[in-house]
């Protein structure tokens, strides 16, 4: 029997029959229906044929090295009862090809994906731009390119087994296999070369991002140390009094405690916090070098303080002199002369001063006997003062 495979036409219910046409693989055959690879001639070529039962049906294996065209054609159909009123059964039947199912008037414009390649869809395939796709809808014929394999693929026909579960298949589809000529681009090539730009294109973008981030954090970080330059410039100008040294000395000398207690692990702590800021200290002796200076000079403070705890200074006046002879009589007779000088003036005073008590007392109009008894108090008082501290050649 040669060769056929079922296509189909409308009927006047919108189905369509099967009729038989040449093909190179025939759903009567039975080996074609048990799903045998049938060897045709001349080498490199072969067909199958794919029930629509959901049967796996496996290639040989395929050269690796070489590309091989699919060619699918052929229709099939699902069959099934409806009844009404259990008494009225109405047959129903639903034409398919490879890709497409037929309206109620036998066009072919509703896709499905009963048939798969190796658990991939043939849409899939006829999507793959780089499989080289063709298909023609009226003649029910489909082509796509894949690259051998050494393992065997299958191929599957399924059908709506939940939806129809009593269906009836009818037909199958013929599936070509043909070698091209060595050198034939592999889809796999194309895959290749588009994973490798979408890599690149990737690696590109994930740099493009990484130097975006780079770029933003140091814009953030040179923003960040501006601003706490800004800062600092305003406290150096406050105690710009801090860079002079003889300041710095006395500031360590008065605040020894405090520095030591307080100000060193603050002011060091800041200190090595500002420094080790990448591009800080750069950045500040190109804008503020007034900043890098306060800074040191409170520095200069803490060791200045460090070294003043660690050795404080030794107050000792200086070695007197042993005198001679001559320089001990010689401050004996000034110590006298000083003392005779002293008792001269002493004397002096208090004649002033008795003259001018009873001056006043002349000039108070009291009894003579009264104004008598006063002077001799005011005499007796007077030439009293001074005189125990003179002894001790104390002056008035």
């Amino acid at each position: 029997m040669p060769n056929t495979v079922r296509t189909t036409s409308a009927n006047g219910n919108g189905a369509r029959n099967l009729q038989e046409k040449p093909l190179n693989s025939s759903a009567k055959n039975p080996a074609c229906q048990a799903g045998a690879v049938i060897p045709n001639f001349p080498l490199g070529h072969f067909t199958l044929s794919v029930r629509p039962d959901g049967r796996e049906v496996f290639l040989p294996p395929l050269d690796p090295g070489r590309v091989y065209q699919v060619t699918i054609q052929g229709s099939y159909a699902h069959l099934w009862d409806e009844y009404k009123y259990i008494f009225f059964r109405t047959p129903k039947k639903k034409v398919l090809d490879a890709l497409y199912s037929a309206d109620n008037v036998g066009n072919f414009v509703h896709k499905h994906n009963w048939l798969s390649f190796d658990g991939r869809s043939l849409q899939d395939y006829l999507r793959d731009f780089d499989a080289s796709p063709w298909e023609d809808r009226a003649a029910n014929k489909y082509k796509f390119r894949i690259s051998g394999s050494a393992r065997r693929i299958s191929a599957r026909l399924d059908f709506p087994r939940e939806t129809l579960p009593s269906v009836r298949t009818e037909g199958a589809l013929g599936i070509v296999f043909e070698l091209l000529p060595e050198g034939t681009p592999s889809p796999l090539h194309f895959i290749d070369r588009e994973n490798k730009m979408l890599e690149e294109f990737e690696r590109e973008d994930a740099a493009a991002k990484e130097r975006a981030s780079r770029d933003k954090k140091a814009t953030e970080e040179r923003t960040s140390l501006e601003n706490k330059l800004a800062a600092l410039r305003c406290r150096a100008h406050r105690e710009e009094h801090f860079i002079n040294p003889d300041f710095q000395q006395r500031y360590a000398r008065h605040h020894l405690q405090e520095i030591s207690s307080k100000l060193k692990g603050e002011w060091a702590s800041e200190y090595d916090d500002l420094m080790q800021r990448p591009g800080f200290k750069q950045l500040a002796a190109k804008q503020t070098p007034e900043v890098i200076q306060w800074l040191e000079s409170r520095v200069n403070i803490v060791r200045l303080a460090e070294e003043m705890v660690a050795s404080p200074p030794v107050l000792q006046g200086p070695k007197k002199r042993k005198l001679n002879a001559e320089e001990v009589r010689a401050l004996i007779v000034r110590r006298d002369e000083i003392q005779a000088v002293d008792r001269i003036a002493r004397k002096k005073l208090k004649a002033k001063m008795l003259v001018e008590g009873r001056a006043e007392l002349e000039s108070i109009p009291l009894d003579p006997d009264v104004k008598e008894s006063l002077n001799t108090e005011l005499d007796e008082e007077i030439r009293d003062i001074g005189e125990d501290n003179g002894k001790r050649g104390t002056t008035l």
